[in-house]
């Protein structure tokens, strides 16, 4: 995974993940080695289940706070998740909202807070169900 997000982070000040290298779906940028393909709230929040899947310690989880921070900044006014976003201005990109958007980060969030029970021994206090 780290390999994964060496190669498909956009590397300008909005970041976020890439589907493939040299996506040319709605593509924005011609600098492949700065942004190879534009940011996807799905390809980013893929980043953020694996780390939440990988957390040995609850420090380990703030890669996860990160890409659903990243998520967050991106929403709309009315809270809705595009597809895709401009690497450059932030501005949605194709199909928005996006129920596959909404799902991932719910997935997302739900493994974190699992996560974070099991890892800070709080599993029996707060009735979350086992992982």
């Amino acid at each position: 995974m780290k390999a994964v997000k060496d190669r498909l982070w956009v590397r300008t000040d909005v970041g976020g993940m890439a589907r493939y290298e040299d996506d040319h779906y709605h593509q924005v940028s011609q600098d492949i080695a700065a942004v190879p393909g534009n940011p996807w709230v799905i390809s980013t929040l893929w980043l953020g289940h694996h780390a939440a899947e990988s957390a040995t310690c609850l420090e380990d989880l703030d890669q996860v706070k990160e890409m659903l921070r990243w998520v967050v900044a991106r929403k709309s006014s009315a809270g809705l998740l595009a597809e895709q976003y401009n690497p450059y201005t932030s501005e949605p990109l194709s199909v928005s909202p996006l129920t596959w958007s909404h799902a991932a980060f719910c997935k997302v969030v739900n493994r974190y807070i699992a996560k974070f029970a099991a890892l800070s021994g709080a599993r029996e206090e707060s009735g979350l169900p086992r992982a």
